[in-house]
């Protein structure tokens, strides 16, 4: 079993690491195309990471000095980079202060799309501002690190962002609505009401009684929880346990329905049994029986009802 934020966390991991990489790449060969595609992806993940409004600054003006993105509103503003040196932290600050950018936001950050540097000290920081280097300059490791303290509902909404976004070879595919069913969703083995049945009925027809058996039917097959063989008579066997209250009548109108409008391959004649093994009131039983005589009735094809007392075959079959 895969826990979904273990999930969250691994597509966002692994997008991350997949963007830095083509960022640092490209950078190599001067193609900034990615770089300016980088700033749109990021908006959308910081403000999703740090609820935030930030605003792509070249929408608002072309070249705009120092900064990518800033939220008016909460005064916080990012420089959105690859490059990790120092030249471009300080070149970052000066322009930040030379612009007058600090009079519009109180807080100035700096994304490196990969590895920031371990220490930032040669840098010269202006008197006009309040930055820490340590604090203040993220890279890919440290984002992911305060996403990682994020809830589900806000992991969830950052991987649709990167399935919307993102696209390379090998890429996880979105996490399905769906799952495998479970081992302690499906049902193991025989009841106590099946085995004993199953015993009875091996005593009655005097052979092995195989479970589960799939004969083909026409274009298809059907299954039945057991059947045997007399002749060219295929003999179908549904068992049901009754405890009382409602019995499954339907289950059995729809296989006699089934059955009643298709032949099967290899068999010329079938007959169906319809066993019950009830460990309820023997008022309730005698109800059961009528409504199932009645069905048997209307039946096209040989239908027989055979009736069992769980208490009595545990008793028979010392189980």
């Amino acid at each position: 079993m895969a826990f979904q934020r273990t999930e969250y966390l691994g597509v966002i991991t692994d997008s991350l690491a997949y963007i830095a990489s083509v960022c640092e790449l490209r950078g190599v060969i001067k193609l900034f195309d990615d770089h300016i595609v980088a700033e749109h992806f990021f908006r959308r993940v910081l403000n999703c990471a740090y609820d935030l409004q930030l605003q792509n600054m070249e929408e608002i003006r072309s070249n705009h000095p120092a900064i990518d993105l800033g939220d008016s509103t909460k005064r916080i503003a990012y420089q959105i980079t690859a490059d990790h040196s120092n030249d471009k932290v300080k070149h970052t600050l000066d322009t930040f202060v030379k612009h007058e950018q600090h009079k519009l936001y109180d807080s100035l950050r700096i994304l490196i799309i990969g590895e920031r540097k371990p220490t930032y000290r040669a840098v010269t920081i202006p008197p006009e501002l309040t930055f820490n280097t340590d604090r203040d300059i993220l890279g890919t490791k440290e984002l992911l690190q305060d996403i990682a303290k994020l809830e589900n509902t806000k992991l969830e909404e950052l991987r649709t962002i990167l399935d919307e976004e993102l696209s390379w070879p090998g890429k996880r595919k979105p996490i399905s609505k769906y799952r495998p069913i479970a081992d302690v969703e499906l049902r193991h083995g025989l009841t106590d009401g099946e085995r004993v049945a199953l015993l009875a009925l091996t005593e009655e027809f005097g052979c092995q009684v195989r479970t589960n058996t799939r004969v083909p039917m026409g274009n298809g097959w059907v299954l039945f929880d057991a059947a045997v063989v007399t002749g060219h008579t295929l003999v179908g066997i549904e068992i049901f346990d009754y405890k009382g209250g409602g019995f499954p009548h339907s289950q059995v109108n729809h296989l006699i329905n089934i059955v009643s409008n298709c032949t099967f391959d290899r068999f010329r004649e079938f007959s169906l049994r319809v066993v019950v093994v009830s460990d309820a009131d023997p008022a309730a039983d005698d109800t059961v029986k009528a409504q199932l005589a009645a069905t048997r009735a209307k039946a096209t094809f040989d239908v027989q009802i055979m009736w069992y007392r769980l208490n009595e075959l545990r008793v028979k079959y010392n189980i």
